[in-house]
């Protein structure tokens, strides 16, 4: 899940068209003038592939097709899904920026709760008086979570399987802390709350 990097205390790199679900590949090309360093690239990509045991030919690094293969397709973000997935890194990114607890690379502000027993991973961040709670189901089937314990209710700030992502259907809006919840296959809510 991509959306365990953009929440992570970290700097998220994302690859090239990933934000809005590119189809094309990425194959390694080159243009080099000298023939003699084109064909010591071509041999070294065989035998880089040789390893993989399998029976697809090697793209060549100097074809000029290899490049054309690898161009993103910026029509692509005028079109449904790919619209939707762009909004969707967008609207994570926004959230990255516009949240105290999310925007501070502090990684000692950082708690990671799991259970080894289940699939999800929970991360609490944390910048001076706000929480936020990304809860992560790496499963393929709902899952349980229990919030962590406390004086205040915990508010939704952004749940993957909400209808405008094309899921099944959000998660409660506002969870009393300590109380349990049900996530939806291959999601991430993201919650927050407030010490004053």
């Amino acid at each position: 899940m991509a959306e365990a990097v953009l929440v992570s205390p970290y700097i998220p790199l994302l690859f090239m068209g990933e934000e809005w679900g590119e189809t094309n590949p990425f194959l390694y090309f080159v243009s080099h003038t000298e023939p003699e360093l084109a064909e010591a690239v071509r041999k070294g990509r065989q035998a880089e592939f040789a390893s993989f045991h399998t029976d697809s030919e090697v793209p060549d690094p100097m074809d000029e097709n290899t490049f054309l293969r690898s161009k993103l397709q910026w029509d692509l973000l005028n079109q449904p899904p790919h619209q939707t997935l762009f909004r969707y890194y967008q609207t994570l990114i926004a959230l990255r920026r516009q949240q105290p607890a999310l925007r501070h690379l502090d990684r000692e502000q950082l708690e990671v709760l799991h259970n080894d027993r289940q699939p999800v991973l929970a991360l609490h961040r944390w910048c001076e008086e706000q929480h936020v709670l990304c809860v992560m189901n790496f499963a393929r089937d709902r899952q349980s979570f229990t919030l962590p314990d406390g004086d205040k209710s915990w508010v939704r700030l952004f749940d993957s399987a909400a209808p405008e992502w094309q899921g099944p259907g959000a998660a409660p809006e506002q969870v009393a802390a300590g109380e349990a919840l049900t996530m939806h296959p291959e999601s991430i809510l993201i919650y927050t709350q407030r010490h004053d």
